[in-house]
């Protein structure tokens, strides 16, 4: 998954227009090294805590990092705006998940994170969609199809490729079995807890296709 945010990096930066101090040949460079480091360990026989602790991980989550506060800065709102955040994120987590180990299961390739809905309103274009806004440490939004989520409620949130329902973007979805698992332990913004296999499925599932279908 790191890979091919490196590579969608590029591609996304030499895209999109640059806006007053949008950091487009600082987010290109970072790409190509991002993406030449993580070619060469693509194949690497290294533990998975041993390479997040590595100097080539290192550079490029302080990398990410570095460019992402920047970028969070400018208020960015658009889909191609919000998928080089993502992609930014992907790889200023990829330590953190590395640290996980050896776990087979596709969804560790992006973000788990503990959160809590903040409000809730009908999608204003799109019936039976409701749009969440979901405190993960950070505001995110998220776009579900379960219409009794609500205020107050504890979740589990797989942060995947954004996409747009109508003029909202979707920045994650919520982990459940038939619809949002509630109860979720963890702080915001931390790993979730207290959830099954099943509630992990489907996200997983959009995971592994959305690999296979952008590796080379």
């Amino acid at each position: 998954m790191a890979l091919i945010s490196s590579r969608e990096l590029l591609r996304l930066a030499n895209a999109a227009r640059s806006r007053g101090p949008w950091p487009k040949r600082e987010l290109i460079e970072f790409s190509r090294m991002a993406h030449s480091s993580l070619s060469a360990l693509r194949y690497s026989y290294l533990d998975p805590g041993i390479l997040a602790e590595s100097e080539e991980i290192r550079n490029i989550v302080e990398g990410a990092s570095r460019i992402l506060r920047v970028l969070e800065g400018l208020l960015i709102r658009d889909l191609t705006g919000a998928r080089i955040l993502f992609h930014l994120r992907i790889l200023g987590g990829l330590a953190e998940r590395l640290s996980l180990g050896r776990v087979m299961d596709p969804v560790v390739a992006v973000d788990l994170r503990a959160g809590r809905v903040e409000a809730v309103h009908p999608h204003p274009e799109i019936g039976g969609l409701m749009v969440c806004r979901v405190w993960i440490g950070r505001p995110i939004t998220v776009v579900t199809n379960d219409l009794n989520v609500g205020k107050g409620d504890r979740v589990g949130v797989a942060m995947l490729p954004p996409r747009e329902f109508g003029s909202i973007i979707s920045e994650g979805m919520f982990l459940g079995k038939g619809g949002v698992r509630r109860g979720v332990r963890g702080e915001p913004g931390n790993l979730p807890r207290g959830l099954d296999p099943e509630d992990l499925a489907e996200a997983s599932r959009l995971v592994s296709s959305f690999i296979k279908e952008h590796l080379p």
